[in-house]
């Protein structure tokens, strides 16, 4: 993990005119590797990981606007609550050790605070 988000800022440095680098985390780690992948991009990456202080999608920035910048798109509060438990009912039919796998593994608050796209589950076309 930490050889990758050196490679990323070693691009970035050399070019920083680039447009944004979407970094997409499918994230089964434990809190407390949650949190140091967390220092470790806040650490490594500094300036260049894009924090949004907003919480709304009404407002996207430019893509102009994010030049030189690292996205983190992941899972988080990407869901309505109706949906999560839709998706748990369905899961209580298969095998416990199965679903403890696909829902055991929360995503701390302090990486929901540096994702700024929401990874979508599409259920039908």
């Amino acid at each position: 993990f930490v050889d990758v988000i050196k490679v990323i800022q070693t691009f970035i440095s050399s070019y920083p005119e680039s447009y944004p680098i979407i970094l997409s985390l499918e994230n089964h780690c434990s809190h407390p590797y949650q949190s140091e992948m967390v220092r470790l991009m806040k650490l490594i990456l500094g300036q260049s990981l894009y924090v949004s202080r907003r919480r709304s999608l009404d407002y996207l920035p430019s893509p102009e606007s994010l030049r030189g910048c690292v996205i983190i798109k992941g899972s988080g509060n990407s869901g309505s609550n109706e949906q999560n438990q839709s998706e748990e009912n369905l899961d209580e039919d298969e095998d416990d050790s199965e679903s403890e796998s696909k829902h055991g593994t929360k995503i701390i608050p302090e990486l929901i605070e540096i994702t700024f796209l929401q990874s979508t589950k599409f259920t039908n076309w």
